[in-house]
């Protein structure tokens, strides 16, 4: 039994990563294979970063985007979304 899926220009899967430390390195790998577009929250990003995986968007809050503009040179290009709080994530 097969499936089919039919992805569409500019409808990429996402693989929203909050806590990097939730789920074993192995599921996320097998959620790579679809080619998502990988969205990290900041506090997640330093375990993924040791990953070797693309990130494509960091969230982060705003006053933290210059601490971390050194570690990201290597995963341009990267979209930044930023918030003013942690409770806006």
């Amino acid at each position: 039994m097969s499936s089919h899926h039919i992805i569409r220009e500019d409808q990429e899967p996402a693989l929203l990563i909050m806590d990097a430390l939730a789920v074993p390195f192995e599921q996320v790998q097998e959620l790579l294979e679809w080619s998502p577009t990988v969205m990290v929250t900041e506090y997640a990003l330093v375990e993924v970063l040791n990953w070797g995986i693309k990130v494509d968007v960091a969230i982060m809050i705003t006053k933290n985007v210059p601490t971390w503009t050194a570690s990201l040179q290597d995963q341009l290009p990267l979209k930044i979304i930023s918030c003013n709080s942690e409770k806006e994530f």
